[in-house]
């Protein structure tokens, strides 16, 4: 799964946000895979820090989180299939924690099968948060393809595609960044035969006379 998502909450409640409990059981509205997923597992702020190191690097997993004291929180990244039945439902009611401190953004988890595609919207799903409430839900294939063009997933492109680069599979991958730019290249024309022009046409034919 594809990973991105950012909250921005009011400076003054970041503190109150990284110590929210996070417990996906006591939360309803859950969807898909991520129903019946997560549970107790500590403050917000102790989630985020540990999370990254609790991924299996070795199936192709990654995460990055950023939280800045002005209020904002970035989380970036890749989940293979089992860490995102492990992790994703917890990081996402750390998202959901959010509109309980006035915050508000979105994440997203788009399937990756085919990277830089859209996928059928009940292989995604977005974390909708707003002061007061959350949602989870489903991604329609049109915003699918606006949120993996957007600026949130550039770095994970980049990173899919470096990845795909030194493994010389690039050449098998759909066009993301670099490919795109590569594959837009003018093509030169071949240059067409010069044709002979009839004075020197007419000077072979006599040679050849003349050896007869």
């Amino acid at each position: 799964m594809l990973v991105g998502g950012v909250l921005k909450l009011p400076a003054e409640r970041m503190d109150d946000f990284l110590a929210s409990e996070v417990d996906a059981t006591k939360r309803r509205g859950w969807v898909g895979m991520l129903a019946g997923r997560g549970g107790a597992a500590g403050p917000v702020g102790a989630l985020l820090a540990q999370l990254p190191d609790q991924l299996i690097t070795r199936a192709g997993s990654w995460l990055e989180v950023q939280s800045s004291p002005s209020g904002e929180v970035r989380v970036q990244g890749v989940l293979s299939e089992d860490d995102f039945l492990d992790h994703a439902a917890n990081l996402a009611d750390a998202f959901r924690a959010a509109a309980d401190t006035e915050g508000a953004g979105a994440l997203f988890f788009l399937e990756e099968q085919v990277p830089f595609h859209t996928q059928e919207p009940e292989l995604c799903y977005a974390v909708r948060v707003q002061p007061g409430r959350s949602k989870v839900e489903h991604v329609p294939e049109a915003e699918q393809a606006s949120v993996i063009a957007s600026e949130l997933f550039a770095p994970v492109l980049r990173r899919i595609e470096a990845t795909l680069e030194d493994a010389g599979l690039l050449a098998f991958a759909p066009p993301g960044p670099k490919a795109a730019a590569r594959n837009t290249k003018p093509v030169k024309k071949a240059k067409p035969a010069k044709k002979a022009k009839p004075a020197r046409q007419a000077k072979r034919a006599k040679k050849a006379k003349a050896k007869k």
